[in-house]
């Protein structure tokens, strides 16, 4: 979703209707949302989390300031531009049911699936 640089997948139509609304207006929507292209994937997952926690939407709020870590565990530091930070530890995994791992990849595999458990201030 330009400008923003938010990657959405497995949208359905009601959804992507909501997202070009949102991106006219400068919000986020966080359905179907796979992350910024401005963070790594630790990242993504971490500002998402932090979305979903506080139900914030302007897509120019939130900044990823600090990732530590290695696979398959991080804890990655968000950032409000009011000064709100949030610490979000962060697991990689297999996504399940297993899928093609990109467009038009004719085998199924099991990319890497993002999960978050404690999303704190």
């Amino acid at each position: 979703m330009l400008p923003y640089g938010y990657a959405y997948g497995r949208a359905e139509a009601h959804t992507l209707k909501e997202v070009l609304l949102g991106a006219r207006e400068g919000r986020i929507v966080v359905a179907g949302c796979r992350g910024s292209s401005a963070w790594e994937r630790p990242g993504q997952a971490a500002e998402l989390a932090v979305r979903a926690r506080t139900g914030e939407d302007a897509a120019e709020a939130l900044s990823v300031v600090r990732t530590t870590g290695a696979a398959p565990r991080w804890e990655v530091t968000v950032a409000h531009v009011d000064g709100r930070r949030w610490q979000v530890d962060v697991a990689q995994g297999a996504g399940l049911p297993p899928r093609p791992e990109s467009c038009g990849a004719a085998v199924l595999g099991s990319p890497r699936g993002w999960t978050w458990w404690r999303c704190a201030r």
